[in-house]
């Protein structure tokens, strides 16, 4: 070994010595509940501004169903950050986050081992594919008779690699998401949606009427405090608008 050699050897060894551990962007949590569902629990540690949130739970029905030829899941999701408040469940004695049950039912296309198993895959699905921004903007369209563009229900697509370029993409197959958007489960949650809408109207009504109902009464009242007032001081009933005296 040349003189060379070796200084490069203990320059490289001072290089790696030197060198800082690279922090991982993320971290996963996978288990399998009691009731034989996936949890998965996505600790973001890259520092995203416009989310107020930085743990995404995901539990998934591991027995898909084939909706318009493709296999798709049934799934929850929640977003929270670790500081949040945390309460006491007194079912299970131990301390849980508050916005982590705050669940939306999603149908999704995944590959679980995928899910589990490739870092690449994970980061797509948990950090894009289920953005809290994106998500709800989904289960808007969901809850629209006739919305703009496609029709999705509560179907948000999925991640797979392409067949012609061999990368990892977000999938969304249109004929699913007619599929599911005129599912029996969707039409009624729409529905829902109308008569919560109406009876919101009704009980503003009710409560303007009721409003309008003390207003006539505290008017009344008034009246007569003032007839009252006016007869033991001397007032004249013309006098009402008058401020100036008798």
């Amino acid at each position: 070994m040349s003189f060379f050699d070796v200084f490069k050897k203990k320059q490289n060894e001072a290089n790696n010595k030197n060198r800082v551990p690279q922090q991982p962007s993320y971290n996963l949590e996978a288990k399998i509940l009691p009731n034989g569902n996936y949890a998965y629990n996505f600790v973001d540690y890259e520092n995203d501004p416009n989310k107020d949130y930085d743990t995404t739970y995901l539990e998934v029905n591991p027995r898909y169903k084939i909706l318009a030829g493709r296999p798709v899941y049934e799934a929850k999701v929640s977003w929270y950050r670790e500081d949040d408040t945390q309460l006491n469940n007194p079912q299970t004695g131990k301390m849980e986050y508050l916005r982590k049950d705050d669940t939306s039912k999603i149908l999704i296309e995944a590959n679980l081992n995928s899910l589990t198993n490739d870092p690449k895959y994970i980061q797509l699905f948990m950090r894009n594919l289920l953005s809290e921004k994106r998500v709800e903007g989904y289960l808007e369209r969901g809850l629209e008779e006739n919305p703009n563009g496609y029709k999705c229900g509560n179907y948000i697509g999925g991640v797979e690699y392409s067949s012609k370029t061999g990368e990892l993409q977000k999938i969304f197959h249109t004929s699913v998401g007619e599929a599911v958007h005129n599912s029996p489960e969707m039409v009624q949650a729409r529905a829902d949606k109308v008569n919560r809408k109406r009876n919101e109207l009704l009980n503003n009504l009710r409560s303007y009427e009721i409003q309008k109902e003390q207003n006539v009464k505290n008017i009344n009242e008034a009246e007569e405090q003032l007839k009252k007032f006016d007869e033991q001081h001397g007032f004249r009933q013309s006098d009402k608008d008058d401020d100036s005296g008798r």
